[in-house]
């Protein structure tokens, strides 16, 4: 496996991200387009990559930061590379990184001690709160 940070957008394997959010039962491959998921990763603040041994996109993170605080956007291992080190690999080049700002992100219910490895903590004064994209409001019922 390789670790390696997307400098290049246009090196970007759309459809390999579309096919592990698919994976990871995060919508289907049809509701994604490689387009807008370009410009998701293109507005990333950083962009962590894992490649297989064939250069294969198997994982990712993708973050947002303003210096002072910063957002786990998405971080998303494909489930037949799970329990490999992928995951841990890029919480620690987060921490690396962005070690010195305060670090948030939400974790799904079974996670969270996960994220308690690297010191992102479930606050209990901080109730995350969101809005479902107008188009997705029935599924957030």
């Amino acid at each position: 496996m390789r670790i390696v940070p997307l400098t290049d957008i246009a090196s970007l394997d759309a459809a390999a991200v579309i096919a592990i959010y698919d994976a990871n039962g995060w919508g289907t491959a049809a509701d994604y387009e490689s387009e807008t998921v370009r410009g998701w990763f293109r507005n990333s603040t950083h962009v962590t990559l894992t490649l297989d041994e064939d250069g294969r996109l198997v994982g990712f993170v993708r973050v947002l930061s303003d210096g002072l605080n910063t957002w786990i956007s998405d971080i998303a291992v494909h489930p037949a590379q799970k329990r490999r080190g992928i995951g841990r690999a890029l919480m620690t080049d987060v921490v690396a990184r962005f070690g010195k700002t305060a670090i948030y992100g939400e974790a799904f219910v079974g996670t969270e001690g996960f994220f308690a490895r690297f010191g992102i903590l479930p606050r209990k004064a901080i109730v995350a709160v969101s809005r479902a994209p107008t188009a997705c409001a029935s599924q957030a019922a």
